[in-house]
């Protein structure tokens, strides 16, 4: 019989010590780091800024082909200088929209999310433009009404308002009775001197006696250079005028 020796039996496993720390986890990796949740909803709120910006310079360029007032032979050099003012926020809102896009394309949240900030900017000077623009049209709408205003109408947008298209609508009206108005206006130093002299053109144009003494008026009364220039003109005018009429 052979004897085969005591038996083999594996070591016993020694458990760890409550003392000891956890091991600590593994850093992430690179790619893992640049995995991050992309910001859904600003990509979307910078795609719907870029929509209602293009709506806005589609608006500016209707408005350009469509003027709403007169224009003249230097309207080419208009629409030249507003194409250039809307450039610089286009290049904003091209350049803004593409690092959007970039970085929603390969995750990269900080591309993202500075794309849409610029876009952003560029939306708002785009759509402020749109809003001045509309603003002016409706303007021109409302003025396109003052011929057929009363004297009275006409006087209070005049001062209330500082609108010289009003006092310009007096002067083509040619009624004697927005003299006294318009001389309440041009003798108040307070009143601006565009408005002014304004008044002394439609107090020329108005033309007859009592306009003539509000110009003698003024001519004694008035300090302001340019006032008293105008007023100087329009007595010329009204005296040409008069002695034409006096002319058989």
């Amino acid at each position: 019989m052979t004897d085969t020796g005591p038996p083999s039996f594996p070591p016993p496993s020694v458990p760890p010590s409550p003392s000891e720390p956890p091991a600590p986890a593994p850093p992430p990796s690179a790619g893992a780091a640049r995995t991050k949740p992309r910001p859904r909803g600003l990509y979307r709120a910078a795609v719907a800024a870029i929509v209602a910006a293009m709506l806005a310079v589609a608006y500016q360029l209707y408005d350009m082909a469509v003027p709403s007032t007169f224009v003249g032979d230097m309207y080419g050099l208009i629409v030249l200088m507003r194409l250039a003012a809307l450039a610089p926020p286009l290049v904003m809102l091209l350049v803004g929209g593409v690092l959007a896009v970039v970085g929603w394309s390969r995750r990269r949240r900080g591309f993202c999310i500075a794309g849409s900030v610029v876009v952003f900017i560029a939306a708002a000077v785009l759509l402020a433009m749109a809003g001045q623009t509309a603003w002016e049209r409706h303007r021109n709408a409302v003025r396109a009404t003052y011929p057929e205003r009363s004297v009275k109408d006409l006087l209070r947008l005049a001062i209330e308002e500082h609108d010289q298209f009003a006092v310009d609508a007096l002067g083509t009206k040619g009624d004697p009775a927005a003299v006294p108005g318009l001389r309440a206006m041009l003798l108040d130093p307070k009143q601006r001197t565009n408005l002014r002299t304004c008044a002394v053109q439609a107090l020329a144009n108005i033309g007859g006696p009592a306009a003539r003494q509000v110009l003698e008026e003024a001519r004694d009364r008035v300090s302001e250079p340019h006032v008293q220039r105008a007023v100087g003109y329009a007595l010329e005018d009204v005296e040409a005028a008069g002695d034409a009429l006096d002319v058989p």
